[in-house]
């Protein structure tokens, strides 16, 4: 486990993901069974890291998003063009296996940040809808904003993200 590299690649169904065990079923269950359907349809898109053994341990997902402007602060929203929704991305899922925990493998976080400031489509802000408390704090730290009318969900703008780097 010390000589890991930390290397993301798109997701591929020659991976194992069998043993993937995050603490999450819900978030265990999608990468064992729902992601290749999601990334066929198109509706997702699948980043992991893999051990040397071509195991996953780690993923994130990124999709298409609307956000609806009125979910967000009037004083977020004065320079934007006045339509209801705007284009966004979603960071649908964010997991790493329990046993890599605490690896610093947070740099997943900004390997999707990077791919929402260098994609080829307009997009003001990245949505989480974040799971639990601890997953609220995790997001939050990194400059995250709760929306006005669901504090479960969460965003960055694009403009905060590029302050990251």
């Amino acid at each position: 486990m010390d000589n890991l590299q930390i290397n993301i690649y798109p997701f591929d169904k020659k991976y194992n993901r069998k043993e993937f065990d995050c603490g999450s079923q819900r978030l265990n269950n999608y990468l064992q069974e729902q992601v290749s359907s999601n990334i066929r349809q198109n509706v997702a898109k699948c980043y992991v890291i893999i051990d040397n053994n071509q195991n996953i341990i780690a993923y994130y997902t990124l999709s298409a998003f609307s956000l609806n402007l009125s979910s967000i602060a009037a004083s977020l929203t004065k320079k934007l063009p006045k339509y209801n929704y705007i284009p966004a991305a979603l960071l649908g899922r964010l997991a790493v296996d329990n046993k890599y925990k605490g690896k610093k493998l947070g740099n997943l976080l900004f390997n999707a940040f990077a791919r929402c400031i260098n994609n080829d489509m307009g997009i003001y802000a990245l949505i989480v809808d974040t799971i639990d408390e601890n997953a609220k704090k995790f997001y939050l730290h990194y400059g995250f904003i709760e929306f006005l009318d669901n504090s479960k969900s969460l965003f960055i703008s694009l403009d905060n993200i590029k302050k990251l780097f």
